[in-house]
Parts: C-alpha cells; sequence; structure tokens
C-alpha cells in the first residue's frame, strides 16, 4: 500500500475531491476537467491527463509560495499534503507550460512573486537542450523565477521519502537554495555534480551510521549453535545452502523460515519445485513432532508424517488423539502464517518475477521480506541461449544486488554436481561453483557426518540415508564453507528427523585439517 495514504486520502475528502462512495485502499479524485482513480495498494492511477491540479499556479503565485511542478501525481499529493502548492505534468515540454501560463495570463501579468521550482527527474527526462531553451525562454519572458530541485534524494519518490523520514525531507524542501536559478540546464549540471560529490563515502557516514542504529542488526534462525557462528543470525547478504538430494535441504530453510515468521518478520519463500500444500504439510507435521515431544498427554505415536496427516483428514474421528493434535498444529502454524508467503512455481520463475513480488510484499505489508529461493538451478534463465554457467552466473550477481538494494537476506537453495555425491562436501560440489564461491557472503552444506571422513565408494549414501537404528532419524552435518565476515572450519551436528521434518541442533565442533 501507498505509505502516505492516508494522510492523502484525509487531505482529498477535506478538500471536497474525493469520492465519499471509495474504499479504504482507493481513492477517486475529481478535479474540473479531470477523473483519477488511485489505488492505494498497488500505487497505480488510472490514466489522467496531461496535467494535474492546475490551480497550484493561482494558489502559489497570489499566496507568495512557491509551486513544485512534479512528474508523479501521488507526489505532488504528498506535498499538496505537507502545506506546499504542488501540481504535476507527465512530460515538461514547452507547449505543456504554454497551456498552463495561458489560462493564468492575467494573474501571470499582475502578480510580481512568481517562483517555480521543478523536480529533478522531471526536467531530466528532457533530453533536450534545445527543448530546455526554448522552456527557459518562455519562464523568462513571463518574468518568472524557477530553478530545480532534487526532491528525493536516494529514495524512490517523495511519497517513500516522507515515509522513511519526514522531517528531513520537509527540512530539505524548506531550505531549496535558489543560486542557481533561471537555467535548467546549469540547474542539471548542478544537482548532477552533488550528486557524484554525495557519492564519496565522507558523505555517507552519518547517513549510514544512522541507518545501521535504526535496523534490527541480526535476524536468529531459531538454530542455537547456528547463530552462534553466524554473530547472532542472519545479515543483509547472500546465502547458499547445498546438499545431495534426501537431506532435507529444503526442510531445513522451511524450519527456519517459519522460525523468522514466528518472530513477526515477513518471509518471501520461492518453492520452484515443490507445491504450497507439500511445504504446509512439512510444517504441520513438524509441529505434531514437538507437540507430542512437549505434552505428556501425548506419546511419539501422536507425531505425523505429512502422509499421515493427508489420512487423517479424512478419518478424524477414528482417531480422536491424533486428529486434537494436528488442530493444535494448525493452530501454531496460524499464529505466523500471515507473516510467510509461499509462492510456488506455476510459470518458470526469474530474477525479475522475483523483484516484482519483493515490491509488492513491500507495498502489502510495509515490511521488507526475508527472501528464500529453492532452488537456484530451477530459476528461469536469463537467456535461453546462454550456458547453464553463465545463466547461474547472471542470477547470483542479480541475487547478490537485490540483497543490497533491499537491505534484506536473500538464501539460496543449490543442488550439488552428481559426480561429488560420494565426497565431503566442498566448493566442487556446487554446480557452478565459481559464482556461488565468489557472490555469496556465506556458503553452507549439509551432509552426512560419516562424509567428512569416508570418501569414494566408502560412502555409501544409501547406508547412511537408512541409518543404525531408526530409518527415520539421520545424523546430519551443516558445514561453513565460507562466511565471509565470520568464522570458517567449523561444522554443526544435527539430528535430522526426516519423517517429521525437525533438525535438532546438537553441537558445534571443530573441522579436521586435511594432513
Amino acid at each position: 500500500m501507498i505509505s502516505y495514504f492516508n494522510e492523502i486520502k484525509e487531505y482529498v475528502i477535506k478538500n471536497s475531491l474525493s469520492n465519499s462512495n471509495d474504499s479504504d485502499n482507493e481513492i477517486t479524485i475529481k478535479t474540473d476537467d479531470d477523473t483519477i482513480f488511485i489505488d492505494g495498494e498497488t500505487r497505480e492511477i488510472s490514466d489522467s491527463k496531461e496535467i494535474f491540479n492546475i490551480k497550484a499556479i493561482q494558489n502559489g503565485f497570489i499566496n507568495r509560495k512557491e509551486v513544485f511542478i512534479v512528474k508523479d501525481v501521488i507526489d505532488a499529493l504528498c506535498l499538496l499534503t505537507n502545506g506546499y502548492e504542488a501540481m504535476s505534468i507527465k512530460n515538461l515540454k514547452k507547449e505543456t507550460l504554454k497551456i498552463i501560463f495561458e489560462e493564468n495570463a492575467e494573474l501571470i501579468e499582475k502578480e510580481n512573486f512568481k517562483k517555480i521550482v521543478f523536480d529533478y527527474s522531471l526536467v531530466v527526462g528532457n533530453k533536450s537542450i534545445k527543448e530546455l531553451k526554448k522552456i527557459e525562454s518562455l519562464l523568462l519572458d513571463s518574468n518568472i523565477r524557477f530553478c530545480i530541485f532534487d526532491f528525493i534524494g536516494k529514495y524512490k519518490n517523495i511519497n517513500d521519502f516522507i515515509e522513511a523520514d519526514k522531517t528531513t525531507f520537509l527540512k530539505r524542501v524548506n531550505n531549496i537554495d535558489y543560486k542557481i536559478s533561471n537555467n535548467l540546464t546549469a540547474g542539471i549540471k548542478d544537482i548532477e555534480k552533488k550528486k557524484v560529490a554525495d557519492s564519496f563515502d565522507n558523505s555517507h557516514i552519518d547517513l549510514y551510521l544512522s541507518e545501521l542504529r535504526q535496523a534490527e542488526p541480526y535476524i536468529p534462525t531459531g538454530f542455537k549453535h547456528l547463530d552462534e557462528l553466524l554473530d547472532g543470525g542472519l545479515y543483509e547478504g547472500l546465502y547458499t545452502i547445498g546438499a545431495i538430494p534426501s537431506l532435507g535441504k529444503t526442510t531445513f530453510m522451511l524450519q527456519i523460515a517459519d522460525y523468522i515468521a514466528g518472530q513477526g518478520r515477513c518471509v518471501l519463500f520461492f518453492s520452484l519445485e515443490m507445491s504450497r500444500m507439500e511445504l504446509m504439510l512439512k510444517t504441520l507435521s513438524r509441529h505434531t513432532y514437538l507437540i507430542t515431544e512437549n505434552n505428556d498427554k501425548f506419546t511419539s505415536k501422536n507425531a505425523m508424517t505429512t502422509n499421515k496427516i493427508r489420512q487423517l483428514l479424512r478419518k478424524e474421528k477414528e482417531y480422536p488423539n491424533d486428529f486434537e493434535v494436528l488442530c493444535r498444529a494448525i493452530d501454531k502454524y496460524k499464529e505466523y502464517a500471515k507473516n510467510k508467503r509461499i509462492i510456488e512455481r506455476t510459470k518458470k520463475i526469474g530474477i525479475g518475477d522475483i523483484k516484482k513480488e519483493i515490491e509488492n510484499t513491500i507495498k502489502i505489508t510495509g515490511k521488507t521480506p526475508i527472501v528464500i529461493i529453492d532452488y537456484l538451478q530451477a530459476l528461469a534463465p536469463e537467456n535461453d541461449r546462454n550456458t547453464e554457467k553463465q545463466n547461474v552466473d547472471i542470477a547470483m550477481t542479480e541475487l547478490k544486488a537485490i540483497s543490497r538494494d533491499y537491505r534484506t537476506t536473500v538464501f539460496i537453495i543449490s543442488s550439488l554436481n552428481r559426480s561429488n555425491y560420494k565426497t565431503s562436501i566442498s566448493f566442487e560440489a556446487f554446480k557452478e561453483s565459481g559464482s556461488v564461491e565468489y557472490a555469496s557472503d556465506v556458503v553452507l552444506g549439509l551432509q552426512y557426518i560419516k562424509a567428512s571422513e569416508l570418501t569414494g565408494d566408502e560412502l555409501d549414501i544409501e547406508t547412511e540415508s537408512r541409518g543404525k537404528n531408526d530409518t527415520s532419524i539421520r545424523d546430519i552435518e551443516l558445514v561453513f564453507l565460507k562466511n565471509r565476515n565470520g568464522a570458517i572450519g567449523k561444522s554443526i551436528n544435527y539430528k535430522y528427523y526426516a519423517s517429521f521434518n525437525y533438525f535438532e541442533s546438537l553441537k558445534i565442533k571443530d573441522k579436521k585439517k586435511s594432513p
């Protein structure tokens, strides 16, 4: 939803511009010659005319206030809501300004105070120096002072700036510098020069420190030993985990996702292989196991596999204790399910789709999600003509950029090369390992505990997967292959209760060094 939506709607109603029949998430604005519909959920605006709120010229000049001309209707409304005179035009052209001035010709001739501030993004969108010179001449002939101002700085739009730091935005606007005025091309150069100067570190130190103070330092995973080796939990960055089939890569990441969602954080889980239903059943299965482990009323026989849950839903009266456990598991899941979105593969999902879903989540919830992708090699290729290595390289680079641009954690599940199924986990085991190794901030590998001691034919995967005593329990090791900002050469032992989709963290151990 538009962050500043409620304030905008209040302004529109107060000024008798809104249709009283609008729903909570929409605004219909009626002006003298136009009707505009705004969807608060998507920020989409119905087709409007070239000019919005032409009355700003009259109100501004009469009341001796600067008139801000921006490109976006919502940005103009944000300025109006804060007491400024603002209008929007889709494209900065001499013909458009001429229409505005002709409608206000008498006022322009009469008034002495005439100041217009153009939004930088509106002016810079006009690449023609010749057209800008024509606009300058029209303004000067009308005796109107003007300048260009960068309203948004590092933000995407005025609305986002106000939501993030309204005080700084208002201070920025109230201290517009008029020393570069009456020259659009010079104004553009001055702003671009300032943008370059601001790109040096000395201009960002205080800003970054302020953002770090306000941001949550890390996000715990729910696994005590993993959090210890990650210095508290997950940070902004790109994380990769890989394993051979049947070791529980998806289950492990789903358990982390559920824990994070349970702490009130938003999680986007892209499932490019399994269905949403399969993942939900895995979560419920884990909860049934934990409920039976922590409640004397039930026994381990009441814990349920995913298949048993499917059967029980059709035979609930025959197994009342099992059904009670399942109901408790469902209630537990419902406590945090609102914080987790599973995006299952109904079509090819690529990097662009991931960005779109992140944006949609931010608009709907106001929160930046943690992103989990299951799995890397199933992403839609950037180009069908590229090799697999080229597409993986591009995907890793783009996913790293997403973690940086959205200041969030992106966690990727990766498959391994089949030739490495009988060797201890290493970078060589990852498909196209070069891009995984260099782009990732943290690289983790799941393997059977014995895999770190045995190699080649000595390691029988089928035997290990069955275990010694219990076919559902596997001894698993999580190996730190790379940890950009923390310890390496460490691993964590887990018990993997495969039947109930649950990982239990046991202990941290140092990896043996090769002789």
